[in-house]
């Protein structure tokens, strides 16, 4: 697993957001109509109603966030996991070991005289 979740800005709305529709529930519960809970939560009427619908067919469990939307990464977590062990290791350590045991390459400026020199 990845030191760092993926998406953590994305992660905290999706629990706000479910907090919201939650305490929405709550209020459902006590009988608080649905444009006042609107008011009280910062939320359009429309949101509410189908919340409202979602906690009529369910309860609370249908208020819950079914997690993250969309395609899923075409990363791995193993190769997100082993990409940031070869980037903690350094480039030298990597590319010497992808050369089979050779140095990895150095840039060599040399001057225009020199036999050597690519042209």
């Amino acid at each position: 697993m990845p030191t760092i979740p993926r998406r953590p800005a994305a992660q905290r709305e999706r629990d706000r957001f479910q907090a919201c529709r939650l305490r929405a529930g709550e209020l459902f519960g006590v009988g608080v109509r649905q444009a006042e809970i609107a008011r009280q939560l910062g939320v359009s009427r429309q949101a509410v109603s189908t919340w409202h619908a979602r906690w009529q067919a369910g309860g609370a469990e249908a208020l819950r966030s079914h997690g993250p939307s969309g395609p899923s990464p075409r990363v791995s977590c193993a190769q997100l996991a082993t990409l940031e062990h070869a980037l903690l290791q350094g480039a030298t350590a990597n590319v010497t070991a992808a050369r089979g045991g050779r140095r990895p390459w150095r840039c060599v400026h040399r001057s225009p005289a020199d036999p050597r020199a690519v042209s």
